[in-house]
């Protein structure tokens, strides 16, 4: 991404608030979404998605076209290679939908409204299929037309962070203090969970062997993925450059 682009995404994203004074909507206290393509950026501000040129800076489309109190947009949109623009609502009412980028307009027949809670999580998009995570503790799955392709995997705690993958399985954290690892190929979680001794509102990162997760216990731990050895204890190994972290070790069979 060149300097001049990321300057003026990041106008985009400062400028949140003058359109929300523009659209009438209450201003929003939470944190905004972002993403992009090589002709617009989607932006995520409270009771709108918005769609905006990245030439002119000028506003292309909103969604939905007039402000509903009961919809409220702040996950970062996700776009799809096959031209979707997803996201979800974080309001009283949370229909998970599929907008065209070029115009807005939604695409799927019917939106996803199965979930009980809140869209906070922006979904993982993987071999043409949608996982979204929901603040009711269960993780769903759609194929790429919207529709519900296996039995909701139950976690527990609210799901605030988008999953990741290592190509072959899901990690996803809760606000729990919890790491939980999927296999989608099964539709099931494939150990117990992992206690990260605080709640983690963030998504673990890949690394080559195992991810990395963070959590509100001031930690980073590293979970390795093990195949055909029993589980270890969780090591303390050491503290990282900053004193509030401190970073741990363990193992997981798989």
């Amino acid at each position: 991404m060149n300097t001049k682009r990321l300057i003026l995404i990041s106008l985009i994203a400062l400028s949140a608030l003058i359109l929300s004074a523009c659209s009438g909507q209450a201003v929003s206290n939470n944190w905004h979404g972002l993403a992009a393509d090589a002709e617009r950026a989607y932006l995520s501000n409270g009771s709108f998605v918005y769609a905006v040129d990245l030439k002119t800076a000028k506003e292309v489309w909103r969604y939905p076209e007039e402000a509903n109190s009961k919809l409220l947009y702040y996950a970062t949109p996700v776009l799809t290679a096959d031209g979707q623009l997803l996201i979800g609502s974080a309001g009283t009412s949370h229909p998970f939908v599929s907008l065209d980028p070029a115009t807005g307009k939604e695409k799927w027949v019917e939106s996803f409204t199965k979930g009980k809670g809140a869209w906070l999580a922006s979904p993982l998009v993987w071999n043409e299929t949608i996982y979204i995570p929901n603040t009711d503790g269960f993780l769903y799955t759609l194929d790429m037309n919207g529709k519900e392709i296996a039995d909701p995997i139950e976690l527990g705690g609210a799901l605030w962070s988008a999953p990741s993958t290592d190509g072959t399985l899901l990690y996803i954290t809760s606000l729990d203090h919890h790491l939980h690892i999927i296999d989608p190929a099964k539709g099931s979680v494939v150990t117990e969970p992992i206690d990260l001794g605080g709640a983690a509102p963030s998504s673990p990162a890949v690394g080559t062997d195992g991810v990395y997760v963070g959590s509100f216990a001031s930690t980073v731990e590293f979970v390795r993925r093990i195949i055909n050895m029993k589980s270890l204890p969780l090591l303390k190994i050491g503290s990282g450059v900053h004193p509030w972290l401190t970073v741990k070790h363990c193992t997981t069979q798989i």
